[in-house]
């Protein structure tokens, strides 16, 4: 994991930002960069329970993979705005990425669940959801499982906490 971290250290030099950002980088370079930093951001959500490095990290690589593939295309924009039938469509140009590019978003998604920021893992779980079900990978289902069903119980938690039972049963009948 030390050695590991150490690409968290690089991400902050100009020149290493400079290469990320090129078109001419190798596809293979970049999928196995952003599969290290998943990882990395895996490590620290699960085993040290760090759910705000693992956005941070996570947060990078999505930003590192849209970059790439904004600089290898002649239109650029932002995925934010893009349907997710669009953002497969715009990651298929590098062979891996879509998968990879899921991934990332189902793990940025379950680190917002840890920094209780439902809304915004919410949004991540649908087009993890969506992405993940059109390309036949594990995060599609997950994020029924391990996503929804997580944000909602969590929501009744707290309409518990707040002493709103009937809002918390509602939260629950959802699920």
């Amino acid at each position: 994991v030390k050695k590991v971290e150490k690409l968290l250290e690089y991400r902050n030099l100009k020149e290493i930002q400079e290469y990320l950002n090129k078109a001419e980088m190798s596809s293979d370079i970049l999928i196995h960069y952003l599969y290290t930093l998943q990882a990395l951001a895996t490590y620290y959500m699960y085993n040290a329970h760090d759910g705000i490095k693992a956005k941070e990290i996570l947060l990078h690589g999505k930003q590192v993979a849209e970059n790439y593939v904004n600089k290898r295309n002649k239109i650029t924009g932002s995925f934010d705005k893009l349907t997710s039938t669009e953002i497969l469509s715009e990651l298929q140009i590098i062979q891996h990425l879509p998968q990879m590019y899921t991934r990332i978003i189902y793990s940025l998604a379950r680190s917002y669940i840890y920094t209780k920021e439902f809304d915004e893992g919410e949004k991540y779980f649908k087009l993890a959801k969506s992405l993940g079900l059109h390309l036949n990978l594990f995060e599609g289902y997950l994020s029924d499982i391990s996503g929804f069903l997580i944000i909602e119980i969590e929501r009744a938690k707290i309409s518990i906490k707040e002493h709103q039972v009937e809002d918390a049963i509602d939260k629950l009948k959802k699920v």
